[in-house]
């Protein structure tokens, strides 16, 4: 639990900084479905109802109403 209190924090500092910005953020796995379940408001076990390859792309929109989660597991 931890790991997704401090993504979630990051992701909402990151926030304000996003709109109408591109920010590239590169992590590891469980961080970055952290990072999805912070996008869609979903409780953070969801991270480990999912599976994330390797080197994939997970993007998170985040506009005035809030983050969108655009795509997930993206292959490069």
């Amino acid at each position: 639990m931890a790991v997704s209190e401090r993504v979630h924090e990051a992701c909402e500092e990151l926030r304000e900084r996003a709109l109408g910005r591109r920010i590239v953020v590169v992590s590891h796995v469980s961080p970055i479905k952290s990072a999805v379940a912070w996008a869609l408001g979903a409780h953070p076990s969801i991270a480990h109802r999912s599976r994330l390859g390797q080197a994939a792309v997970c993007r998170i929109d985040i506009g005035r109403a809030g983050p969108t989660l655009v795509s997930f597991n993206e292959p490069l």
